[in-house]
């Protein structure tokens, strides 16, 4: 059972149901939400669910109700016969730490997504709720190496912290590179993209930035920014002041991202936080060139100039000189696009993980079952 918290999860609900998927019928996805999610048109976890025909339960948990939360996924857990729990976010973890202390037989497996560094920072409550999830867990999974070295920092048992990237679930994978093999290369203007959460540590100044240089003539191309989040209104008037209307557009959320990507030929990842991002890989596999700040996975997965350009984090200047060189050659962003769609088709596919998914459970893949 793979628990998500919140219908809006993002990375988070789709690496639980990209999980469940591949795992096969045994697997299902518990949400801890606030509010109905049950039907598929308004809420986008259950769209998920059913798009690829995953189980979904709901155990309803208002904001920081704790014990309702236990007390629900408890109820669950024993219904479903106490299968293994693998939580996934900082709620899901304070649940099952709960549960882990006071129901005899639970055991759960925990994914960290790569915010454990900012909150942890922010919050005395987020660390001591890191560290005793971390100790309490069978496994602790980190979604790239940098992440599971942030682990180690924090204290998570060594012997039982490993690391296993996110990856692309084999639908979604062939029609992303069906995406980038019908590409022909950039005509006329390169079309720049952002998709991804609108706030400060996603990049959303460095965004106006590139907005800005768009309209005065330093940078020649287009850009379309979608997403929404805290920041969105200010980025919004900040565009009004520059009238970008012609150059730039702000487009809000937009759940099926496969036909963005079919209109980006370089993706911006100006995150100053990641784990390992799922647009990242998408925007790859697509054959998206891109360019992004070296935090987190993120140089884990562009490992190669080839593939990818990346640049010190928070060096803007450095950002928008890369920028401007696969601006001035469309031949490479073409070139650098082909090569990342075929590197994360290699390295990044969701059917190769499973093994080690497994063997974090603590059991053997089915193949090996005699």
């Amino acid at each position: 059972m793979l628990v998500a918290e919140g219908g809006d999860a993002g990375g988070i609900g789709r690496y639980c149901v990209d999980l469940a998927a591949a795992i096969g019928p045994r697997a299902r996805v518990a949400c801890l939400c606030d509010r109905p999610c049950s039907a598929a048109t308004t809420c986008w976890l259950a769209a998920q669910c059913a798009r690829q025909h995953v189980p979904l339960d709901q155990v309803r948990m208002p904001p920081k109700a704790w014990f309702a939360g236990a007390r629900g996924l408890r109820g669950l857990w024993r219904r479903l016969g106490r299968p293994m729990v693998h939580v996934n976010g900082r709620r899901a973890n304070a649940v099952a730490i709960a549960l882990r202390l006071a129901q005899p037989g639970f055991r759960y497996v925990m994914t960290v997504h790569g915010v454990l560094g900012l909150h942890s920072r922010r919050n005395a409550v987020y660390r001591l709720v890191d560290y005793a999830a971390g100790h309490l867990a069978e496994t602790v999974i980190a979604v790239s190496e940098h992440g599971r070295r942030m682990l180690l920092r924090a204290g998570t048992p060594p012997g039982r912290t490993v690391t296993i990237p996110n990856a692309l679930a084999p639908g979604a994978l062939e029609e992303l590179r069906g995406v980038a093999a019908r590409r022909e290369g950039p005509a006329g203007a390169v079309r720049i993209g952002f998709l991804g959460r609108i706030s400060p540590e996603k990049g959303s100044h460095e965004l106006v930035e590139v907005a800005r240089r768009l309209v005065d003539g330093r940078l020649s191309g287009t850009l379309d920014i979608v997403g929404d989040g805290p920041d969105q209104a200010w980025l919004e008037a900040e565009l009004r002041t520059l009238a970008t209307a012609d150059l730039v557009q702000s487009r809000g959320r937009v759940d099926e991202i496969t036909g963005v990507l079919r209109d980006v030929d370089v993706l911006l990842m100006p995150s100053r936080n990641e784990g390992l991002p799922y647009v990242l890989l998408e925007g790859m596999a697509a054959g998206c060139a891109v360019v992004a700040y070296a935090v987190g996975g993120i140089p884990e997965v562009v490992d190669d100039p080839a593939v990818g350009s990346l640049v010190p984090p928070g060096d803007l200047e450095a950002f928008v000189a890369a920028l401007q060189r696969l601006l001035a050659d469309p031949d490479l962003v073409a070139a650098m696009g082909s090569a990342a769609s075929a590197h994360v088709a290699e390295s990044f596919s969701l059917s190769a993980r499973l093994p080690q998914i497994w063997r974090a459970y603590g059991r053997r893949a089915p193949a090996d079952r005699q």
